[in-house]
């Protein structure tokens, strides 16, 4: 699991949204965002900032340690 999975799946649990709720707010399906989590495909750069936004969290966190 890549390290920006390991964060993502952290930051959203710590924000207590299931990956549905993530995912829909994202735009994308609950396959997709799974795959970012399970880190078998990373999201475009452009939406790092939606996702740090529903997670609660900044780019800079979901890309710590990259």
């Amino acid at each position: 699991m890549s390290t920006f999975a390991k964060n993502l799946k952290r930051l959203r649990q710590a924000a207590r949204i299931t990956q549905e709720q993530a995912a829909h707010e994202l735009g994308v399906s609950h396959g997709t965002w799974c795959k970012y989590e399970q880190g078998s495909q990373q999201p475009m750069l452009d939406k790092l900032p939606a996702i740090a936004a529903i997670v609660g969290s900044t780019v800079a966190a979901l890309t710590k340690g990259m």
